[in-house]
């Protein structure tokens, strides 16, 4: 009985209700009945069997990874803490709005896990486990991480990126050596939320943390 009492709350924060969280389900798993648009859209990006797909972490990229099923293409993904990102041509890869994505990810790893001092996907943040927003912003290692990973950085980690970071795989786009969708724009894009929160300031200071981040998918909308 205790348990049932406490599971909807974690630092004061209340999920997400049941039917809201049903529904999105319903919603996606509607979408993957299109198979043949789904096989459409993977023909059309020329993506197959074996292509390295770069999950950075709350971009929808396990969205991909089921559409892709589907279409009974089999991705190599880079999601995990035991190995880094490729850099190499021949790779894909998604973005989302950064601060979106930031966000995101404090609300799915922050308040899931870091919280109850466990670590998501093998990973936790260079200075151990924050409790709340700010702390998670104050840690440097949670910043800019898809201009990190982009970059051959593993998430969490004090990689230095700044503007020739930015440029360097802009340039790999613009010669098609990596090639990037916007989250928006994949056959199925979800990201699944658990936490109904939204603090004031928790924008601003995301949009403050992730510079190199915005300048990074400022920089490719401009050419997808």
């Amino acid at each position: 009985m205790i348990l049932l009492l406490l599971t909807p709350f974690v630092m004061g924060y209340t999920r997400i209700d049941e039917e809201t969280r049903k529904q999105r389900k319903k919603d996606i798993i509607s979408a993957l009945q299109d198979v043949e648009g789904i096989k459409h859209w993977f023909d059309e990006h020329h993506i197959t069997n074996g292509t390295y797909f770069i999950h950075v972490p709350r971009t929808g990229g396990m969205s991909l990874v089921r559409a892709a099923k589907k279409a009974d293409i089999e991705l190599r993904t880079w999601h995990s803490a035991r190995k880094q990102p490729r850099t190499d041509c021949g790779c894909i890869t998604n973005v989302r709005n950064p601060v979106d994505r930031y966000i995101s990810e404090w609300k799915y790893y922050g308040l899931k896990s870091f919280v109850k001092k466990r670590k998501m996907f093998g990973w936790k943040p260079a200075q151990g486990f924050p409790q709340t927003f700010d702390e998670y912003v104050k840690d440097n290692s949670t910043h800019n991480s898809m201009t990190k990973v982009l970059t051959g950085c593993q998430l969490y980690s004090n990689c230095i990126v700044d503007e020739h970071s930015v440029q360097n795989i802009v340039n790999r786009v613009k010669t098609n050596c990596l090639r990037v969708f916007k989250t928006e724009d994949m056959p199925i894009h979800g990201h699944q939320k658990i936490f109904n929160v939204d603090e004031d300031g928790w924008e601003e200071k995301a949009r403050e943390a992730n510079a190199v981040d915005i300048l990074l998918y400022n920089e490719l909308m401009k050419i997808l």
